[in-house]
């Protein structure tokens, strides 16, 4: 079993590869920057996932604490070498820059930057603990992708709102940025008052935002996963494990449909929009996959219900199914309210820039395409067990994203659909804002993806006896 030096060297250097790639990116390469920090996370939860749990972050230090994966020790030291790291990675940077890139909080945000925060440091707490501390998803190869792409989604959606720390260490960059070694040296009191007012005025956002989602990803895993804290999770065992899909769902929903309606925001010009998108969801499917098949969309879940039907399988009945779709509306709706929150930005939904039948068009065949893939990665048995259901998942929205989404608007999901709502000023108008294209498109390219699937892959039918070939 390793030291706890070791896990702290492995922290701190994760940690200081983070923000030193914060630091230098953010000014160098501008759009490009969401990127090089994803990836660079990536890499390193990769290459210390083994030592140490890859945290780099105290707000998932905090999680995985709650979660009862971390002892106490371990907690406050990790978070401690953590915030040393932050530092460090800053003046570090400061010899190569001459502004480093910090999380810069929108002036007009308001409340909104704390939201986009908590949301969003949630959002990738909540992926850590599923797919990098569970039982079912154990050994997996998917978890740093998972993460480090959660974390470009992040950059990318409402990074213009809060600057897109989600972690405080990231957050220590903002108090940096404002200081020097060699003013610290000259004159400690004035530096550290600086320090002070810059925390007071806008920094507290990175920190207090960050701690606020880490501790609601880590209590919410205990409450909707007691199969993964042992035997003495005994109260409500079967109520929560029987509510956890439904839950999942909600989440899964609500995350894409917040990515959806911050990253397409009319405010935001970022060029990586459709792969935000994506990024997210492929999280969120990897994150939730185990637990509830990681639906979140009601066209999916209709497809998987037609493709279980047809093979006879029983575990997967109409009324889960429209249980399902329930959850999934309820995420839509959810974060349609949160993002009218946001007073500093326009929320962002499907508008069609073509006609009717071209528009109808458009979503079905990219929600066709979506639900054949879904199909294939995520139910043949012919690749059961792989670990590129999720990527091949979150990457095909971002194409027809990119495809047809300038035509149609690309919902591919009734529930991304939804967030036209958001629009409506009173609730009479809510019906003018329904536009039922987001609705029957996609849930017609669902069901002709499943009817597909049974052409396709027709051998894993033919045990039932209505082989189409």
């Amino acid at each position: 079993m390793l030291g706890l030096g070791s896990k702290l060297f492995m922290e701190f250097f994760g940690t200081f590869l983070l923000c030193f790639t914060v630091a230098v990116a953010v000014p160098a390469a501008g759009a490009a920057a969401p990127l090089a920090i994803g990836a660079t996370l990536m890499c390193a939860v990769y290459a210390g996932g083994h030592i140490s749990g890859a945290n780099y972050n105290p707000a998932v230090t905090l999680a995985i604490w709650i979660r009862g994966k971390l002892s106490f020790v371990e907690f406050i030291t990790y978070m401690l070498v953590q915030l040393i790291a932050g530092c460090i990675a800053g003046n570090a940077a400061k010899l190569l820059v001459d502004d480093i890139g910090y999380p810069g909080v929108s002036s007009n945000a308001g409340m909104g930057a704390l939201t986009v925060e908590v949301v969003l440091t949630f959002a990738l707490c909540h992926t850590v603990l599923h797919v990098a501390t569970t039982d079912k998803q154990a050994k997996n190869s998917y978890y740093g992708l998972a993460i480090g792409f959660t974390v470009l989604s992040g950059a990318v959606s409402v990074g213009g709102i809060s600057g897109g720390a989600f972690n405080p260490a990231v957050g220590v960059l903002t108090l940096v940025e404002s200081t020097s070694i060699t003013e610290l040296i000259e004159s400690p009191e004035k530096v550290m008052a600086e320090v002070a007012d810059t925390f007071l005025s806008t920094a507290w956002v990175s920190f207090a935002g960050p701690f606020a989602g880490g501790a609601l990803a880590g209590v919410l895993f205990l409450l909707i996963t007691p199969s993964e804290l042992g035997p003495d999770a005994t109260i409500l065992r079967g109520c929560r494990e029987a509510i956890a899909p439904f839950v999942i769902e909600i989440i899964g929903t609500f995350l894409l449909c917040f990515t959806v309606a911050t990253a397409a925001s009319p405010s935001n010009t970022s060029p990586l929009v459709p792969v935000s998108i994506g990024a997210m969801l492929m999280g969120q499917v990897y994150a939730g996959g185990a637990t509830s098949g990681a639906n979140y969309n009601p066209a999916v879940t209709l497809a998987i219900y037609v493709r279980k039907s047809m093979a006879s399988e029983a575990d997967f009945p109409l009324l889960k199914a429209l249980g399902y779709m329930v959850a999934q509306v309820v995420g839509a709706v959810g974060a349609a309210c949160v993002t009218l929150f946001l007073t500093s930005v326009s929320p962002g939904y499907p508008k069609a820039t073509v006609k009717l039948p071209a528009a109808l068009g458009c979503e079905v065949l990219g929600t066709f395409f979506l639900v054949f893939v879904v199909l294939q990665t995520a139910t043949s048995v012919k690749v059961s067990g792989n670990s590129f259901f999720g990527l091949a998942i979150g990457a095909t929205v971002s194409t027809m994203a990119v495809t047809l989404g300038g035509f149609s608007g690309g919902a591919f999901n009734p529930a991304v659909g939804l967030l036209g709502l958001s629009t409506a000023d009173s609730l009479p108008d809510l019906v003018d804002a329904y536009d039922w294209v987001y609705t029957a498109g996609p849930l017609l390219g669902g069901l002709l993806g499943a009817l597909a699937f049974r052409v396709a892959a027709a051998d894993e039918f033919a045990a039932d006896g209505y082989s189409m070939v």
